[in-house]
């Protein structure tokens, strides 16, 4: 049986609590202390998490998401959103898109 798994919501950013990823891509490195989780694409805005002596970590995975790992308590961060704190451990970052039923209709043409 598994056991309910943490959710947290910041903008189009949704952190899921996992026990380990099965596979991940390539580390994304933190831009000035900063691990940027996502990023505005009409603000330019940023999901981000501080970054300091390597307790953060972010991965890619497939599609819309990625993995990261904390060690410690962190803070999940944008400027039009208020914090989120996350605990220790592994979550997969799903990136939330607007629902566009025209392009998936053509999508599946």
């Amino acid at each position: 049986m598994k056991k309910n798994r943490k959710q947290y919501r910041q903008g189009d950013v949704l952190p899921v609590q996992i026990d380990h990823p099965s596979k991940t891509g390539r580390e994304i490195w933190p831009e000035a202390s900063r691990v940027v989780l996502a990023r505005g694409e009409s603000t330019g805005h940023a999901h981000t998490i501080q970054a300091i002596d390597r307790r953060v970590r972010f991965y890619e995975g497939a599609g819309d998401h990625g993995y990261l790992l904390l060690t410690e308590i962190s803070r999940l961060e944008h400027e039009e959103h208020g914090a989120i704190v996350l605990e220790p451990g592994w979550y997969e970052v799903h990136r939330q898109r607007e629902y566009d039923p025209a392009e998936t209709a053509f999508a599946n043409d």
